[in-house]
């Protein structure tokens, strides 16, 4: 979703139908993303061997042009189209799904 936009997870835990959903401790990031928290992005799916990162999309951002990561460091920011990002997340064997939050 774009980063000025707040979620209620509870709301959200009722969209993607699932329950006890929180934000992911520092160990949990570093194990499964191999990132610190503040860098996380889409990049960091390279480094999710077991392919077991849900990636949740917000529809209102789909009709976005580009789109902006961090590039797994928070110091450099890559602009990248709406299609190169699907098309990503795909590439790296992630599917993903839309919802509207």
């Amino acid at each position: 979703m774009d980063d000025m936009k707040r979620v209620d997870m509870k709301i959200l835990e009722e969209l993607i139908e699932t329950k006890g959903l929180h934000f992911c401790s520092e160990e949990k990031l570093m194990e499964k993303l191999m990132l610190p928290p503040g860098v996380v992005s889409i990049f960091g799916l390279l480094n999710n061997f077991e392919k077991d990162v849900n990636i949740i999309l917000d529809e209102e951002i789909m009709n976005e042009k580009y789109m902006s990561f961090h590039v797994n460091d928070n110091t450099k920011t890559a602009f990248i189209t709406t299609e190169d990002m699907c098309r990503f997340i795909n590439e790296c064997g992630f599917e993903y799904k839309i919802i509207k939050l």
